[in-house]
């Protein structure tokens, strides 16, 4: 086939899907369901966002490592992890998904408002768990002179990281909490 007919084609069969895409009842419904979920996930687990380009980036990065310990067969084997990661990240959203879901039913009012809440109740904490995360942010940029060493095993601090910083939130939110109860 002549590359210019497939061209037309292109041409008069994206618009069409775009409008039958825009005007279907079903799309429309599901695309305000996942935007809901979207924001549901982010108003309890605000660093995600960070996770989706993060969780590969080892991977890609470490790949130069792996190239020079192994050749370029080891690298692609290697690198063919990250085609295996697509369902890691499509069950971490839908585990996240249901929690944010149980989160909101609990009446949780989402990971920004307990931080105000903790800074509240507990302000020696929060900042000493927050000067901590500074302190390491500030050391890191030395690191970065490693090129690819850095790009590899920063994502992986990050990923670790994160839930850890999650969990000490919840603790200081619970601390918070009692202090209330306490002060009532």
């Amino acid at each position: 086939m002549n590359s210019s007919v497939i061209a037309i084609l292109v041409v008069i069969t994206v618009p069409l899907l775009i409008v039958f895409l825009a005007t279907n009842k079903k799309v429309q419904k599901l695309a305000k369901e996942k935007t809901h979920e979207r924001k549901l996930v982010k108003k309890h687990y605000t660093y995600f966002f960070w996770f989706i380009p993060l969780l590969p980036f080892p991977i890609i990065m470490g790949n130069e490592l792996v190239m020079d310990a192994f050749g370029k067969t080891g690298a692609l084997y290697f690198l063919s992890l990250v085609f295996l990661s697509i369902p890691v990240f499509w069950k971490l959203e839908k585990a996240l998904i249901e929690k944010a879901k149980k989160r909101e039913a609990e009446g949780d009012e989402g990971y920004i408002a307990n931080n105000k809440f903790v800074r509240k109740h507990c302000p020696q904490d929060y900042w000493a768990w927050s000067s901590f995360l500074i302190v390491v942010a500030v050391l890191l940029p030395p690191i970065s002179e490693l090129d690819y060493y850095f790009f590899t095993f920063f994502p992986l601090f990050f990923i670790g990281v994160v839930p850890v910083d999650y969990w000490i939130h919840r603790k200081l939110f619970e601390k918070a909490k009692q202090r209330e109860a306490e002060a009532r």
